[in-house]
């Protein structure tokens, strides 16, 4: 899985190519987060959603997957939400 924006000009070569148009971003995201690799958490900080900070969070949580849980936090550290910060602090305290 790759992830462009739509006015990103993308040459996929012999690849197939899909625009997903219509979906919510609650719906984004419950995929997203259904998958482990670091392409899905990547997408996920790209929302600009409240939702997205709750799942990053979720997975900062979660230690059964130690690169996930570093990678969410990772992202959560290069969040604007307030949520984010708030909680980082909490755990530094």
């Amino acid at each position: 899985m790759e992830l462009a924006s739509e006015d990103c000009n993308i040459e996929p070569g012999s690849q197939p190519l899909k625009m997903l148009n219509g979906i919510s971003i609650a719906s984004s995201i419950k995929f997203l987060s259904a998958r482990s690799d670091d392409q899905s958490l990547l997408a996920i900080s790209f929302h600009n959603d409240p939702k997205a900070t709750e799942a990053l969070i979720s997975m900062a949580r979660d230690s059964s997957n130690a690169k996930r849980q570093k990678k969410a936090f990772f992202w959560l550290a290069r969040s604007k939400d307030p949520a984010a910060e708030r909680f980082i602090q909490r755990i530094l305290r």
